[in-house]
């Protein structure tokens, strides 16, 4: 495959390091955090949302199973399916995934319900959960509650059915009616017991009213499995009905930042206005990119030299990190989003982006510091152009030091609270740090450094080509 972002290191595969990076601990065990919402299975789990019909040539859940061992090794713990209902046929549908025409049943194309089982259990035996994609805010004009409820929809002045904001393939439900409260949570245990689904990603959850979300939340858990439920909304309102938001702030960010339009500081802005807004353990989704930034743009159009520099932010940053099915072969075209039209599915070569989202995701899932951890910055000389902070819990560290430019920096760190032994993730470099560091940084470089705390034993670590320490 051919695409065009651009390289600041030049890595090789080695198989060796996913097997390694999944057994070996890297958290001490004095690690403590703050308490994190949602399951507590879900704690440290990675989150990798799925585009199924173009995950594969064929585009169907017995295709799409043997990725898993693949997607496990990747350090992946939550799957994400796009929407796998039966998409609308009447004439304003354009086949979108989004478009609902039956809430209790499988497009065929995807194969059949027992097909889904499998898949579902085959994700549970290799240690990873499973979240569906809901539509609870509209439907398709030809799902049969048109019909058999009209009184469930929104309407107009003369008594006419409307469509859900911009969206004219799609018709809005009105949740002032408590029966449709019903009917969502009959069809969400369905889901959840027959086919032992984990949780739910709730499309366009800041249309559906608050108390809906307060109210489900346990209807849906009284068969006593806890769900992990990430509402596509970016309002702190939704915390703690539903576990995890959507961080659309940091995206906008990061491009001007990528742009030279804003300085490094304007994450600093961000991050305190969150925890102004936010209460203590909601878990924001960070992300560089999703399937609606994909239908609009390629990555390399928005981050230059620096998909992989935001990438390490977005992973650990205070947060639960998000990756698109791709990205770890380097992605950079659209996927199409639609049940029309020919498949343009994922082509999965070798790619250094594997090994490097390998590293990472797996570090996440091990270091408390990350998934629960405290932030506290750590001052440069260069804070315009580097941004450098500590993630720490109980005695355990991790230092990340990011250069979000494409100009080499030398910077000198006043690292108080990053004192101490280190080894870098992807170098397996040896380091220590004192009160004040001084660095070199290649454009767009990012380094990992993890508290040398580990039990015992080695680890195979990732080439880190580029810059050097002082």
């Amino acid at each position: 495959m051919t695409h065009d972002v651009r390289f600041h290191r030049l890595l090789t595969p080695r198989l060796l390091v996913m097997a390694i990076l999944l057994g070996t601990s890297l958290v001490s065990a004095e690690g403590e955090g703050v308490p994190v919402a949602g399951p507590a299975w879900s704690h440290n789990l990675p989150i990798y949302e799925v585009n199924l019909r173009q995950y594969t040539p064929e585009g169907t859940f017995k295709a799409f199973e043997e990725h898993l061992p693949a997607i496990k090794a990747l350090g992946v713990g939550i799957i994400w399916l796009m929407p796998i209902h039966p998409s609308g046929e009447d004439p304003k549908s354009f086949g979108s995934f989004y478009c609902v025409r039956d809430y209790f049943d499988i497009n065929s194309d995807y194969g059949t319900k027992e097909d889904f089982k499998h898949l579902v259990d085959k994700i549970h035996e290799l240690g990873m959960y499973v979240i569906m994609d809901w539509v609870p805010n509209h439907s398709s004009w030809d799902n049969r509650l048109i019909k058999e409820h009209p009184e469930w929809y929104k309407k107009d002045a003369k008594g006419k059915i409307v469509q859900a904001g911009g969206w004219r393939d799609v018709a809005a439900f009105d949740y002032s009616n408590r029966e449709l409260w019903r009917h969502m949570a009959d069809a969400y245990t369905y889901w959840t017991k027959e086919f032992k689904v984990d949780g739910f990603r709730c499309d366009v959850a800041w249309g559906v009213p608050i108390e809906h979300w307060r109210w489900l939340r346990p209807e849906i858990e009284k068969a006593g499995r806890p769900l992990f439920m990430l509402a596509e909304a970016n309002e702190a309102r939704h915390h703690p009905a539903l576990d995890a938001t959507y961080d659309w702030n940091l995206p906008p960010i990061m491009w001007a930042i990528a742009k030279g339009k804003k300085p490094a500081t304007a994450i600093d802005e961000m991050l305190d206005k969150e925890k102004k807004e936010y209460p203590p353990g909601a878990v924001r989704m960070r992300f560089t990119y999703n399937h609606d930034y994909n239908w609009g743009w390629r990555l390399s159009e928005r981050y230059g030299g620096g998909v992989q520099t935001f990438a390490v932010l977005c992973a650990t940053l205070p947060g639960r990190p998000m990756i698109l099915n791709g990205e770890e072969v380097g992605l950079d075209r659209r996927l199409p989003g639609s049940t029309r039209g020919p498949r343009r599915p994922i082509e999965w070569v070798e790619s250094p982006f594997r090994e490097f989202y390998t590293g990472l995701l797996n570090l996440y899932r091990k270091s408390p510091a990350l998934y629960s951890g405290e932030f506290v910055k750590v001052k440069s000389s260069q804070d315009e152009k580097v941004y450098a902070y500590v993630r720490r819990s109980g005695s355990e560290k991790v230092f990340v030091v990011l250069n979000l430019s494409g100009e080499p920096q030398a910077v000198t760190l006043q690292p108080d609270f990053a004192a101490g032994s280190y080894r870098e993730l992807f170098s397996e470099e040896k380091v220590s740090f004192s009160p004040k560091t001084e660095l070199k940084l290649a454009p767009w470089e990012y380094r990992v450094y993890v508290g040398d705390k580990k039990p015992s034993g080695s680890r195979v670590g990732l080439p880190n080509c580029g810059g050097e320490q002082r």
